[in-house]
């Protein structure tokens, strides 16, 4: 059995990504190393916002709906 093939890749953080999950259909945040936060859209894949969210790492993010996430 061979390893699936990723269908796209994001790119946008200086860091390694360490946390995602999804928001609403279609979407989903990051965190990163960099201490940013960035909102995707798997349609265009590109970040539709991003927020400094920290001045270290973000470990790990966690979406509560379409408008609020926590770090």
């Amino acid at each position: 059995m061979s390893d699936p093939l990723p269908q796209f890749v994001l790119r946008g953080h200086v860091d390694a990504v360490n946390s995602v999950d999804f928001v609403l259909p279609g979407h989903l945040i990051s965190g990163s190393g960099d201490g940013n936060v960035k909102l995707w859209s798997l349609e265009t894949q590109r970040a539709v916002a991003s927020i400094s969210a920290h001045a270290a790492s973000v470990i790990s993010v966690k979406a509560l709906s379409a408008s609020q996430f926590a770090t």
